[in-house]
């Protein structure tokens, strides 16, 4: 048996944070009890974000 429903899925994020980018924000911010996650979507307003750009593997050596 599986644990309870997610009170928040993977897509919703996604679509939220895609919706943001069109609209042009610098950020987007998730909140869930006390945990918060903020999520930087670009340096500045000038800067294109890259496609396949995350916190993650902008500056890792071992990306695949």
């Amino acid at each position: 048996m599986s644990g309870p429903p997610a009170k928040f899925r993977e897509r919703e994020g996604k679509k939220v944070i895609e919706v943001a980018k069109k609209a042009g924000a610098k950020s987007v911010e998730f909140r869930y009890g006390e945990v918060t996650a903020i999520i930087r979507l670009a340096e500045s307003a000038d800067a294109p974000i890259a496609p396949d750009a995350n916190e993650w593997t902008v500056d890792d050596a071992h990306k695949a």
